[in-house]
């Protein structure tokens, strides 16, 4: 089966990506860092791999990815619980001073079999929420009234005192008066966004398989949605509105993808075949929505569709709109779009057609409201593109910088070494000037231990700030060894890139896997049970309160430390990943550790 982000039985072009992958037995692997010598300034370079804790063949862990701050939040759809196959789970990173230690693993408390929980993922900006999508999941929220693959999201919202996630809220398809428009095989869920500003609590969902009726006699089959649910910053998110394209039609897939930048929005709809004002028909061209707050009397609490993007070449099933994101910084009126068309054939500036090589466009704004105050800015491809690279299969847009990812793209960073399908992503620096901004090649990305079918760049993200990227690599097999091995098929695992920062080593020359963090060091790491805890800048007229959780987030101890050196037992615990909060009252830290006889 193919699990890929194409409609089941979309006719567009779904025969092109494929996750059969060959066994490849390495005897012997030489990790090699290579940096991009195409821009002296500017390096990229690897930090870390993540993989999760408990992986398993075919997770596909990386499916979809996010990051912000020092979080990297992980989907792994197709994770298997007993009883539950295919139900799925989300990982939860935080950067220590020497890796990004895995510190919790989400699940629904209602999963079930095919949930595909995970499929899409979002972080806020604070970092205290994560909404997690489930496009194939079949109860309303309170789990009752069954309705095949309708779909639904979930909220988390982080514990202050113990620094995890808990389910907060489960949401569905509602509109704003509260009725319910779920629907069999409308995959609510699809793709997710969140923000959490002192301006705005919101998030938005995709719906992109949902059907309507316009008229009693016009039946808009699959031509998708995306809504709107507002948090109250307590245990409640509402819905708040419905969103529709104003020139919809049937198999649109409006929802596709969806982002949020405070009061805008941004829809993509892959199956659009119309352009900008809604006329020159191009099967599968593809199409994405803005939306804006206050641009009408009605309220200003509402999202009005204020323009409607598509590509400046279109193309028969270029799915413009397969993957969205959206910046904006309000003080200085910059906003930007970025538009993946990953089966895009044109190039830039008279270049010749290359099937399915793909593209990006970005566009910007510099108006707080009203129609058509979005512009095109620029066309991106890639500079070694190929046939058949999907280059636009995932985008990411911050201050300075934007990023591609091309799933399927052959090349190392200096265009040589071929293996098929290994993936890359491309880094886009902004010019000086905001309009245009003129976006320059940065650097091309791979992995260090890149193989055949590892489709690196299916998702990808950028920190706000753009001092460090994430990339998802679904279909990768090898942990995050300083020799990548325990071979296990489509396991998946995600990449930490950040800017000039090279990864701390070890004395010989690999990478460091301490748990050290500033506040405390734990020893020995592993352990059978028995760990030995020093705090490098204790002070006894302070409070220091340590807890221990499994990695589902329940907690297993918790006590008062009253010395530097504190010993904790484990034995008596299940051998597996644990982590350690210490709380001083004035911040939390964290270790991982395990617990291994």
């Amino acid at each position: 089966m193919e699990r890929v982000k194409l409609i089941p039985n979309q006719e567009l072009h779904t025969e092109k990506f494929h996750l059969s992958k060959p066994f490849i037995f390495i005897s012997v692997l030489l990790l090699i860092i290579i940096s991009n010598t195409q821009n002296a300034q500017a390096q990229w370079l690897e930090y870390d791999k993540i993989v999760a804790s408990n992986r398993m063949t075919s997770d596909q862990f990386g499916f979809d990815i996010k990051t912000n701050n020092n979080l990297v939040v992980v989907g792994a759809p197709y994770r298997d619980f007993p009883g539950a196959t295919n139900a799925g789970a989300v990982y939860v990173y935080e950067k220590t001073d020497t890796e990004y230690a895995q510190l919790q693993i989400l699940s629904a408390n209602d999963l079930n079999t095919g949930d595909l929980f995970g499929y899409s993922v979002s972080i806020s900006e604070t970092g205290e929420y994560i909404i997690v999508g489930a496009p194939n999941q079949d109860t309303d929220e309170n789990g009752r009234n069954p309705l095949t693959d309708s779909g639904a999201a979930y909220i988390f919202k982080r514990d202050p005192i113990t620094s995890m996630w808990e389910q907060l809220q489960k949401i569905v398809a509602k509109d704003e008066s509260g009725n319910s428009k779920r629907q069999n095989d409308a995959k609510f869920g699809w793709d997710v966004d969140l923000t959490d500003t002192p301006y705005v609590r919101r998030a938005i969902v995709g719906a992109v398989q949902e059907s309507e009726y316009i008229t009693v006699s016009t039946f808009l089959p699959k031509v998708g949605a995306a809504y709107i649910f507002d948090g109250d910053g307590g245990s409640q998110w509402t819905a708040s509105q419905r969103l529709t394209a104003s020139d919809r039609k049937a198999n649109d897939n409006f929802g596709f993808s969806v982002a949020l930048a405070r009061f805008k929005a941004v829809v993509g709809a892959i199956g659009n075949d119309y352009d900008g004002n809604g006329q020159n028909y191009i099967a599968g061209s593809g199409s994405a929505y803005v939306f804006e707050v206050g641009v009408s009397a009605r309220s200003i609490n509402d999202y009005y569709q204020t323009d409607k993007l598509t590509s400046t070449d279109r193309g028969v099933g270029e799915l413009f709109g397969f993957e969205v994101d959206i910046y904006g910084n309000i003080p200085q009126a910059v906003f930007r779009i970025v538009v993946g068309a990953p089966y895009d054939d044109e190039g830039q500036f008279g270049q010749p057609a290359i099937q399915n090589a793909g593209s990006a466009f970005i566009f910007f704004s510099s108006q707080y409201g009203g129609n058509n105050n979005w512009f095109m800015d620029q066309k991106l491809v890639a500079n070694d593109r190929s046939v058949n690279d999907h280059y636009g299969t995932s985008v990411a847009i911050a201050e300075t910088y934007a990023m591609v990812g091309a799933t399927d793209n052959d090349k190392d960073a200096n265009g040589m070494n071929i293996l098929n399908d290994s993936g890359a992503g491309y880094i886009y620096k902004a010019g000086n000037s905001p309009y245009p901004s003129g976006w320059i090649f940065d650097e091309k990305i791979v992995a260090s231990d890149r193989e055949s079918k590892d489709h690196f760049g299916y998702s990808v993200d950028l920190d706000v700030v753009g001092n460090h990227c994430v990339v998802g690599v679904k279909d990768e097999d090898h942990d995050d060894a300083p020799i990548p091995g325990n071979y296990l098929p489509a396991a998946g695992s995600a990449y930490i890139f950040e800017l000039d920062i090279p990864a701390p080593l070890k004395s010989d020359g690999s990478k460091k896997t301490s748990t050290t963090l500033s506040q405390f060091a734990v020893t020995p790491n592993p352990s059978n049970g028995q760990f030995e805890i020093n705090i490098s800048n204790f002070d006894p007229s302070e409070t220091y309160l340590l807890t221990i959780r499994d990695i589902s987030g329940k907690k297993i101890m918790e006590e008062v430390i009253l010395n530097f050196k504190h010993y904790v037992n484990l034995e008596t615990q299940a051998n597996g990943v644990y982590i350690i909060t210490l709380n001083d009252g004035k911040q939390l830290s964290h270790a991982k550790i395990i617990k291994s006889n």
